[in-house]
């Protein structure tokens, strides 16, 4: 994909943070002309340094180019790997990866149904991840904890307006996932969150392609 203007820009990065593809630096090639003249930096934020630097940089540009294949492959190193070690603020950073998203499409006065549909099915999938990790033996939190944290998210604000409002998935495994969610039902999210971490635990590579 050759884009040539700030409005394909635009309507391109909403997608690729779809796929997550905001969240690294590891698959791009910079200008470094951009980086100068903006004085980006990376800022020193556990998990979401590369979405905070990677949203400044695309705030202004008037092109990019996707190419559809991978040449630079990202070996995840079991539990090795950050990104699966229990992190206690897991949830509230990635909260605020959405945030910096939502705002950015704001900024752009291109927020709409498409771009809060997205944003919301990120954010449940977050909340799932963040369910599965506070039952690994590393949270230590005990099963009235995780009911109380559970319904802590039904009063956060983006849970208000990208999941209960405009979330409306076609997929049958995302309408099963949103059901607790949509009718703020502590209980059976955590026995869904239960079914993901032993198929997470038991059966990894179904988890991954299921995933």
């Amino acid at each position: 994909i050759l884009t040539s203007s700030e409005s394909e820009v635009r309507e391109k990065i909403i997608h690729l943070e779809d796929y997550t593809l905001l969240g690294y630096a590891w698959n791009k090639i910079y200008s470094l002309d951009v980086i100068k003249k903006n004085n980006y930096i990376f800022e020193n934020i556990t998990l979401i340094e590369d979405i905070v630097f990677n949203t400044k940089y695309c705030s202004d540009l008037s092109s990019i180019n996707i190419i559809s294949i991978a040449p630079y492959h990202y070996k995840k190193r079991g539990s090795a790997s950050l990104t699966n070690k229990y992190v206690p603020d897991y949830f509230k950073l990635h909260q605020k990866r959405v945030e910096i998203i939502l705002q950015l499409y704001e900024d752009w006065n291109l927020v709409n149904s498409s771009v809060l549909q997205i944003l919301g099915r990120i954010y449940t999938r977050y909340i799932y991840s963040a369910i599965v990790r506070n039952m690994s033996l590393e949270s230590k939190m005990s099963l009235v904890e995780q009911y109380k944290w559970c319904m802590s998210i039904f009063n956060d604000q983006l849970y208000q307006i990208l999941v209960k409002e405009n979330y409306h998935p076609r997929n049958l495994l995302n309408k099963i996932l949103l059901f607790p969610l949509r009718y703020q039902n502590a209980f059976i999210l955590i026995i869904f969150g239960y079914c993901i971490h032993f198929i997470k635990s038991s059966f990894r590579i179904f988890f991954i392609n299921l995933k």
